[in-house]
């Protein structure tokens, strides 16, 4: 089928009479000079997928406030909060959002070793804070 098509673009003299990557004919309309527009300016294709490119790019809002600690039990709460509070105002779109779903639920899975891990540092902080106990004679005397 591609061979027919192949044949009917080269009989067509309207067609573009350079080639594409592959060598074979380029299958766009031809312009006064024989080529398309592509192959009439060098350099036009890279321009016009550098243009693409920035309409794509997808640059961080400036305006968007920083998200909190997400490794305490605070901070995941606050973001969350903050992130559904946005979407309700319309500050962020359903687009933006969705991505966010899944993470936010895997960090409520691990809420329960934030915890523990938050207490844990708690206690330690406050087992430093304790004055040092003297050692009972006896103690770690092991013969």
């Amino acid at each position: 089928m591609n061979d027919v098509i192949d044949n009917v673009v080269e009989a067509d003299s309207t067609a573009c009479q350079a080639t594409n990557k592959q060598g074979k004919p380029c299958r766009a309309p031809a312009t006064e000079a024989g080529l398309c527009y592509v192959h009439s300016k060098p350099g036009r294709a890279a321009e016009i997928g550098r243009e693409g490119g920035r309409r794509n790019r997808r640059l961080m809002d400036a305006t968007l406030p920083p998200l909190p600690d997400l490794t305490t039990t605070a901070g995941l709460c606050d973001a969350m909060g903050m992130i559904i509070r946005m979407a309700y105002e319309g500050e962020l779109s359903a687009r933006r959002m969705a991505p966010l779903v899944p993470l936010f639920g895997m960090l409520e899975r691990l809420q329960p070793a934030i915890r523990v891990e938050e207490r844990l540092k708690e206690l330690e902080k406050r087992l430093a804070e304790q004055p040092s106990v003297p050692k009972l004679s006896g103690e770690g005397d092991h013969e």
